[in-house]
């Protein structure tokens, strides 16, 4: 009798081991799931980091084209290419010729323009005028 009160002992001190194997388990399964949810967040930060970048070169790309067309045609009456914003889309209100840009008044024309290509707007009217200039390739304002 003795022999089966300690098998029956075994038993369930293996029987316990086991639960708390079954729960170690279980808890690394919930661990791997938390660790899998987080891998996947950060994946699709990446993508929309990528995405970002991806974005941006080409509307780098757009705006190096137009400054280059800008940059061949420096009469105030020439018409000039409109370039892209931070946002992806054709800069609003973008001056057609470099006389549009010389009538553009101080606080709201030349601060929108500068804003929306993501440039400083620090400075006199003046400068900032010469910033937007340089920045979209019309070297020059002869007549």
């Amino acid at each position: 009798m003795a022999g089966l009160q300690q098998g029956q002992a075994d038993h369930e001190q293996r029987l316990v081991e086991v639960q708390q194997n079954v729960a170690e388990v279980q808890q690394n399964v919930v661990e791997l799931q938390q660790n899998v949810v987080e891998l996947q967040q950060r994946q699709a930060g990446i993508l929309e980091h990528i995405q970002r970048l991806k974005d941006d070169s080409s509307r780098r790309d757009k705006n190096n084209i137009a400054g280059a067309i800008n940059s061949t045609g420096n009469l105030r009456a020439n018409l000039l290419e409109s370039l892209y914003g931070l946002n992806g889309l054709l800069v609003p209100n973008f001056p057609r010729t470099g006389a549009d840009i010389e009538r553009l008044n101080g606080s709201d024309g030349i601060n929108a323009l500068l804003a929306a290509l993501g440039l400083e707007m620090g400075g006199t009217v003046v400068a900032r005028k010469e910033r937007f200039k340089k920045y979209i390739g019309f070297v020059a304002g002869m007549d």
